[in-house]
């Protein structure tokens, strides 16, 4: 659990006590192909971390068409932008093959920002991460959350 919290810029600053914190907080679970991970518009209190497997970032743009934004990998999470914005989710996450996948919820994550000073840190890295997301999203996509 350490060595992939470690190789996400949003855990990377934090030591690995505080890493074994937030993997304590994590549940694993198995997904086939095609499982809906998460819907465009839900409500959400989940963050996801790719252990295994490979998934699809995608969402409808408003003529109703499918515009895929990323593919996701090993080490790759989704879900912290509907957290951090207090909103639904802003895409829709699909698998393409099988693996594993943790998760958090947010009633149990909301602890980080208070008693783990170098999340601060790690959230100028997911303000780099999410700056460099709005750039990949297609111009005709809101990317207000």
């Amino acid at each position: 659990m350490q060595e992939i919290l470690s190789e996400i810029p949003l855990f990377s600053a934090l030591s690995e006590d505080e890493r074994d914190k937030i993997a304590s907080l994590a549940k694993t679970r198995s997904v086939k192909k095609n499982t809906v991970i998460v819907t465009q518009g839900e409500e959400t209190n989940s963050f996801y971390i790719v252990l295994s497997g490979r998934l699809r970032v995608f969402r409808d743009d408003e003529d109703g068409n499918e515009v895929i934004l990323n593919d996701l990998q090993r080490a790759s999470w989704f879900g912290e932008l509907a957290i951090l914005a207090q909103t639904t989710r802003s895409a829709s996450v699909v698998t393409l093959e099988p693996g594993f996948q943790w998760y958090i919820v947010t009633s149990q994550s909301v602890w980080i920002p208070a008693t783990i000073p170098l999340f601060m840190v790690s959230q100028a890295n997911l303000a780099r991460h999410l700056n460099n997301w709005r750039v990949l999203v297609p111009k005709n996509i809101s990317t207000d959350f």
